[in-house]
C-alpha cells in the first residue's frame, strides 16, 4: 500500500526488502533492495542490506564492492565497515578484514566478535579467547561469544568448560537449534548419549519440518548403537526427502549395523544412482561401489556400517 500511495520513495522498498528479508525469502529481498536503488542510487540503506543479502548469498566478492562502494559516500559508516570486514574474512583476506573490524568498533560486540572469528580461523585460539571475552563484556545479553568459546573449548577436550560456555548461550538465547546442536556434538564427543538424544527430540521439536535434526538425531543414535532409533529417525528424515544424498548414507549404513545386507545393498544403490557422476562424491563414490562388491558376498551382517 505504501509502495502503491508513494511509488518514488525509496524507504519503502528498502522497507519491504526488510521484511522479504527477515521472512528468509532473500532473493526477494533483493529484488526489492534493487527497486529502491533504481528510485535513488545513494540511498544507502537499501545498499547496507545488499550488501548483507550478498553475504548470505555467499557472494563475497559483491558484497565486498557493494561495501566499499557505500563507503566512498560514507567514510564513517561503521555498519560497512563491519560488513566489509565480514566479506574480507569469508575470502580470506585477514589483513583487510582486521582493518575493516577495526574501523567498525563503533558498532560494539559484532565488530570485536569478527576480531575473534580472525584469529580463531587462522589458529590464534588465544586471541580469539580474548576477543570473545571482551565482546562478552561489551554486550552481555549476546549468546555468539558464548557458543564460540564454547566451540574452542570443545575443540581443545575441555568438557567443562565448553558445556559452561554453551549453557551461558542457551541462558541468553533459550532453545536456540544451533546453541542445542553444538551442545548436542558436546556430549556425543564425550559419549553422553542420552544427554544429547534428549536434546536432539528438542531440536525436533522445534523444527518439526526440518530434516536436519532428524539426520542429526540418527547420527547420535547410531554413534550410541541404537540402531533401530538411528533407523526411525533417518526414515523420518527419508519421508521428508527421499533424495536426500546424507540421509541415504545414513540409512544405508544403519540397514548394515542391523544385519540387513540386503537392503542396505539397495539403499547404497539408490544414493549411488543420486549421486551419479558428481565430482564432489568421487571418492565416495569409489568407497561404495568397492563396498558394495563386499556386500554381496557377505552371509551375515558386520554390525558396522560404511560411514558409521
Amino acid at each position: 500500500s505504501a509502495i502503491h500511495h508513494a511509488p518514488n520513495a525509496p524507504e519503502h522498498q528498502y522497507n519491504l526488502g526488510k521484511l522479504y528479508a527477515d521472512m528468509g525469502w532473500i532473493y526477494d529481498a533483493e529484488g526489492a533492495c534493487r527497486e529502491a536503488l533504481k528510485i535513488d542510487p545513494n540511498y544507502s540503506p537499501a545498499q547496507q542490506q545488499l550488501g548483507a543479502i550478498y553475504l548470505t548469498q555467499g557472494e563475497y566478492l559483491r558484497a565486498k564492492s557493494t561495501f566499499e562502494n557505500l563507503l566512498q559516500k560514507e567514510t564513517n559508516n561503521a555498519n560497512a565497515q563491519l560488513g566489509l570486514g565480514n566479506a574480507h574474512a569469508a575470502l580470506g583476506e585477514w589483513d583487510l578484514a582486521e582493518a575493516a573490524y577495526m574501523a567498525a568498533q563503533e558498532v560494539g560486540a559484532a565488530a570485536t566478535i569478527g576480531l575473534g572469528n580472525l584469529q580463531l580461523a587462522q589458529g590464534d585460539t588465544t586471541q580469539a579467547i580474548y576477543y570473545y571475552e571482551h565482546a562478552i563484556d561489551q554486550d552481555p545479553q549476546n549468546p555468539t561469544p558464548h557458543v564460540n568459546l564454547g566451540i574452542i573449548h570443545a575443540t581443545n577436550h575441555q568438557f567443562e568448560q565448553a558445556l559452561s560456555a554453551y549453557q551461558n548461550a542457551l541462558n541468553l538465547s533459550p532453545n536456540d537449534p544451533d546453541v542445542l546442536t553444538n551442545l548436542i556434538a558436546l556430549y556425543t564427543s564425550a559419549e553422553q548419549y542420552d544427554d544429547a538424544l534428549e536434546l536432539c527430540t528438542t531440536v525436533q521439536d522445534i523444527l518439526p519440518d526440518a530434516i536436519e535434526p532428524k539426520q542429526l538425531t540418527g547420527a547420535v543414535a547410531y554413534a550410541a548403537s541404537k540402531f533401530e532409533l538411528a533407523l526411525i529417525a533417518y526414515q523420518s528424515a527419508l519421508d521428508l526427502n527421499p533424495k536426500d544424498i546424507e540421509t541415504l548414507q545414513g540409512i544405508a549404513s544403519t540397514y548394515e549395523a542391523l544385519d540387513d545386507t540386503k537392503t542396505a545393498q539397495e539403499q547404497w544403490q539408490t544414493w549411488l544412482s543420486l549421486v551419479g557422476d558428481n565430482p564432489n562424491y568421487s571418492e565416495e563414490i569409489t568407497h561404495v561401489t568397492e563396498h558394495l562388491k563386499t556386500l554381496v558376498t557377505l552371509n551375515v551382517g558386520t554390525g558396522q556400517g560404511l560411514f558409521p
